[in-house]
This record gives structure tokens, sequence and C-alpha cells, in this order.
């Protein structure tokens, strides 16, 4: 299937539903509650899909809570989730948070 064949429709749903309304820092979000599937911030997408978005804080040198912090999308309906690779990428008109490549673009 090209990219031709999808219709424009199910596109546009598929983009707004990984947009939410307003400037969103990492530091927007709290963080999860680890092990479990709660936490985080919940938000809901430009088309309505409800989002808990969570920001997480890794180990370093065996140290919990210490390491890097990253950010992840959890769609609570579909289950789906994505980790963000990069956060906080500020431009003209908002601000950015890129996909990891190994996010699968499914519809929310």
């Amino acid at each position: 299937q090209s990219i031709r064949e999808i219709p424009v429709e199910l596109v546009r749903n598929m983009i707004l539903a990984y947009l939410v309304e307003g400037k969103k820092m990492k530091e927007s979000f709290d963080y999860e509650i680890k092990g479990t599937l709660t936490g985080g911030t919940e938000v809901y997408s430009l088309n309505n899909v409800k989002l808990r978005v969570y920001r997480t804080q890794s180990e370093f040198n065996g140290i919990p809570d210490i390491g890097a912090e990253g950010l992840k999308i959890h769609a609570e309906v579909s289950g789906q989730m994505a980790s963000i690779a990069s956060a906080d990428i500020e431009t003209n008109n908002g601000v950015v948070h890129s996909l990891s490549n190994r996010f699968t673009w499914v519809e929310l």
C-alpha cells in the first residue's frame, strides 16, 4: 500500500491523536508510579484521545532515580505506548517531542 492509498481523513485523525493543545514541556508532566500503569498526567489529544503522559527516571551506577529522565505516552483506551526520543524541542509555534525510532505509527 502506498501513502497515496491511505484515506486523507484517516491520516488527519492519526496525526491529531498525537497532538495536544498548549505548550507542554517535559516538566509539565508528572512522574510515573514505577511498576504500574498509573501516574503521569492525563491529557486529551486534539481529536479527543485520552493519553497518559509520564516522566521516567532511570538508574545510574545502580542508584535508582538519578539517571536520565525520559518521557512516555500511553493511550489508555487502545493500550498503545510510545517513548519520546527527544523532548522539549522549541519552535516558533510550539514544542516538539520526537517519537522513538522504534515507534510504530498506529491509529489510537
